[in-house]
Order: structure tokens, then C-alpha cells, then sequence
């Protein structure tokens, strides 16, 4: 998915002189400054948004399929027909590396306040999370990738993996809960951020930037 983002920033200096009536004595009554910033996202979403809910749909369809017919023929847990099956979990994995960057840009813009003001809203941020937690399938994938590369090497003698000798597992929901946490990674609180300024590097001067303020800002009177 292709995703260009760009941001502009326009600083406007204001100067109220206030004169006198035949205009030849003038003195700076005010100077203000402002700036304008503005994003623009350009990226190719809509296109590639076909391809992604037709893999969600796939392996949701075959999810639920698959739990039907075991839940009710051997009452296995849900959680490992989900995660049993590379099927269900590459379908959710490639969406997911698909739009993961045109989604981290989006979540940006909606967590970064301005002004210091932040409007919370408890579904939007219920929906965010749930869209955060997407990830808990690229955490699927990996413990499928460790299970099938350490299983094989089990007894380092054999190719052949020996049932009797166990494999490695991860529990229910420890995928799910260590996906939760990134929920909170937009949250920004200053009792766990060091927000300290160590160090202040002032800019060497420029002989142009000095002309600029000569020219355009003189003394007040």
C-alpha cells in the first residue's frame, strides 16, 4: 500500500505601528505571531481495500466453520482453532502488514492534541483499540513460526519429531493479553515519560537572517 504524508507550516508576523497624522513618526504598538499548519495524506487505500476484506472475509468464514464443527465434536477451546491453523492467521496477517502504516498516520493525527486539549471519546477509543490489537495475529504467527522451528530440532538426533517428547505451547490467552498492552502505548502521561529538556543548542547566527530582522523589524520607536 502506497502512503505519502506531508505537513506544512506557514508563520505569519503581524506589526501594529500607530503614527502620527501626517504619517512621519511612527511607533510599533504590537507584534504578533501565528502559525498555520496544515497535513495532507495521499495514498492508494481504496484500491488495495477490495484485497484486505476479502482475506478478512475468507478467514473469518473459515474460522467460525472450523469452530462450529469442533466445538461440537471434541468441545476444543476457541483459541486453538484460531491459532492452530496458518490459514485463518496469514489471512489476518497480510491486511494487517497491508494497511499497517496508512493506519499508524491515521492514529497519530487522532491522538495528538492541540493546544494541550484533548477531546476523549470512550468509542473512539474502544473502536482505535480493537484496531490496535489487529496485531495479536502478527504475535500468532510468530509463536506458530517458533513452535515449527524448534519442534522439528527437538532430540537434535532425529528428523522426525517424537511425540513423546512434548512441544512447545503458549497459553490461551497470553497472546491476547500481551496485544492488550498496545493499547495504551498513545496514552502520554508525564508521571512515566521523562519530559526533562537536558539540553538547549542555540543556532549559530546568519548574516541573512540578521539583514531580514534589521530590515523588516527595527527598533520600537
Amino acid at each position: 500500500m502506497h502512503h505519502r504524508r506531508q505537513t506544512n507550516e506557514i508563520h505569519t508576523f503581524t506589526r501594529g505601528r500607530q503614527c502620527s497624522d501626517d504619517g512621519r513618526q511612527c511607533t510599533t504598538a504590537l507584534i504578533d505571531d501565528y502559525r498555520y499548519e496544515r497535513a495532507t495524506l495521499e495514498t492508494n487505500a481504496a484500491e488495495v481495500h477490495p484485497i484486505v476484506v476479502l482475506l478478512r472475509s475468507v478467514a473469518q468464514i473459515y474460522v467460525w466453520i472450523r469452530l462450529g464443527f469442533l466445538i461440537t465434536l471434541l468441545k476444543v477451546p476457541s483459541h486453538v482453532v484460531v491459532y492452530s491453523s496458518l490459514l485463518p492467521v496469514l489471512c489476518y496477517v497480510v491486511p494487517y502488514f497491508l494497511e499497517c502504516g496508512i493506519l499508524q498516520l491515521v492514529f497519530d493525527v487522532k491522538w495528538s492534541s492541540y493546544g494541550g486539549k484533548f477531546d476523549f471519546s470512550i468509542v473512539d477509543f474502544v473502536t482505535n483499540a480493537c484496531i490496535e490489537m489487529r496485531n495479536v495475529w502478527v504475535l500468532g504467527l510468530a509463536a506458530k513460526v517458533l513452535v515449527f522451528a524448534t519442534t522439528p530440532l527437538h532430540g537434535r538426533t532425529q528428523l522426525v519429531w517424537p511425540g513423546k517428547s512434548g512441544a512447545l505451547g503458549v497459553r490461551g490467552l497470553t497472546i491476547g493479553t500481551v496485544s492488550m498492552l498496545t493499547i495504551w502505548a498513545p496514552l502520554r502521561s508525564l508521571s512515566f515519560r521523562d519530559s526533562r529538556v537536558l539540553e538547549i543548542v542555540p543556532n549559530p547566527r546568519s548574516r541573512i537572517i540578521d539583514i531580514i530582522r534589521a530590515d523588516r523589524f527595527p527598533a520600537k520607536n
